[in-house]
């Protein structure tokens, strides 16, 4: 039997999916080696928290929808503040490790 989920972890998920944005989340989940349910917690290990980075970057750069920073933080339980810091140090990270 698996452990039951978490209202706040099952109401992201409920509001991924209804914004057609679970299909994205469960792919950079699969390429981190995590799981949704762990991105849409709470927890805050290194792994976790930049795949998140990631996650809200690409939400950023959809060609079809531009999600904005309180809208990324809206759908995940998280202030704006948190989702601009994330996504810049994604974006640094990244200029740091291309060529």
């Amino acid at each position: 039997m698996s452990p039951p989920v978490h209202a706040d972890v099952r109401s992201v998920l409920e509001r991924l999916q209804t914004h057609g944005l679970l299909p994205l989340v469960e792919h950079v989940c699969q390429l981190r080696g995590v799981t949704t349910l762990q991105v849409c917690s709470r927890a805050r290990t290194q792994n976790l928290a930049r795949t998140r980075h990631e996650i809200w970057w690409r939400m950023r750069q959809l060609p079809d929808r531009h999600y904005s920073y309180a809208e990324i933080g809206l759908l995940f339980g998280r202030n704006h503040s948190t989702i601009k810091c994330a996504v810049d140090a994604f974006q640094q990270r990244s200029a740091r490790h291309s060529p």
